[in-house]
């Protein structure tokens, strides 16, 4: 015992550690693996019910958007047959007018959705890649429907617009060829007897007198005879 003391005396960690040793103690390895597994349980459950709470949000606002644009597209078909109808007297103007404004507050509503979910996935905390990666793409899908939809919307107008400036022109014609027939069609022109210029048709009115008398003349002769 003094020779072990004596060795320990230049080197104390040594005498520590054979101190320690003699002392009694109680084992708590196995506690201290369970304490450990139960929090890395927690910390576990408690980022995959974070992500779980994330996911499903995501889901919604997607959910929502695709829901509306599905529904507007629907009522888009319907605007571009209407609108695709030939004929002056075919137009269909307000059921056109209310369409077109469905499918605008769709567009809107869209957008609105959509702005949301951005600044959601923006706020959200997410450390995994993959995690970023897959909310960046189903945000780049619906951005793309989006446009999709809004740029066919927008053909649908300017066919609308061009039929509209092609129906204009066909009023346009049909007004002055109807006013032209009206006034200058030869079937209905008409001159009066007192409208005739007699200074400017001197044989017309020479030859009407002339007939008028030879007409008197022969009346006359036939009444004599019978006298």
């Amino acid at each position: 015992m003094k020779s072990r003391l004596n060795i320990s005396r230049g080197k104390k960690k040594i005498h520590y550690i054979y101190v320690l040793r003699k002392m009694p103690y109680v084992d708590k390895t196995e506690e201290f693996f369970k304490i450990v597994e139960k929090l890395s349980n927690e910390n576990f459950n408690l980022r995959k019910s974070r992500n779980i709470t994330q996911d499903t949000e995501v889901s919604e606002f997607a959910s929502k958007i695709t829901d509306l644009l599905q529904r507007g597209g629907q009522k888009l078909q319907k605007l571009e047959r209407c609108v695709k109808q030939k004929g002056i007297f075919n137009d269909k103007t307000s059921e056109i007018e209310e369409l077109t404004y469905e499918v605008k507050k769709t567009i809107t509503d869209a957008t609105n959705y959509l702005d949301a979910l951005v600044q959601y996935t923006y706020s959200l905390n997410i450390n995994n890649p993959q995690g970023r990666t897959h909310v960046d793409n189903i945000v780049s899908s619906l951005k793309n429907r989006l446009f999709d939809f809004t740029k066919k919307f927008k053909d649908v107008l300017h066919i609308r617009s061009e039929h509209i400036k092609k129906q204009v022109n066909r009023r346009k014609m049909y007004s002055y060829t109807s006013n032209e027939s009206t006034f200058n069609n030869e079937n209905y022109k008409f001159t009066p007897l007192q409208d005739i210029d007699i200074e400017r048709c001197p044989h017309t009115h020479m030859k009407t007198r002339v007939t008028s008398v030879k007409l008197f003349s022969s009346v006359f002769r036939t009444m004599t005879l019978c006298t």
